[in-house]
């Protein structure tokens, strides 16, 4: 099987979107953006890799494992583009209304 082919049926399979589907209490409105930052790994992955995986039935198992790091690891690239600059402005946006209720008092 060729890369395409594989590709075609990750996306039939929905696999991408049903490992995010096991995050989606942890990454909230960020579901589109993993998927997307998902796809764009496995489509950099290269070809001869992609190809082995698919043909040792680990590509699912793979998938997962990218998703997983991706998600709970704070080192990963997806955590520190996108939760972590999520997790500092809610962070601003708790000490904004601390400092607004304390002068209310």
């Amino acid at each position: 099987m060729d890369r395409d082919s594989i590709l075609i049926e990750i996306y039939n399979k929905h696999i991408i979107e049903r490992v995010c589907s096991a995050y989606w209490s942890k990454i909230g409105d960020l579901k589109e953006d993993c998927i997307q930052y998902i796809w764009l790994l496995i489509c950099e992955l290269p070809e001869q890799k992609l190809i082995d995986l698919y043909n040792k039935n680990q590509l699912d198992y793979y998938i997962y494992s990218i998703g997983r790091n991706q998600i709970w690891n704070d080192k990963s690239s997806f955590y520190n583009l996108y939760k972590g600059k999520l997790q500092q402005v809610w962070g601003e946006l708790e000490n904004i209304i601390r400092n607004e209720q304390n002068q209310e008092l």
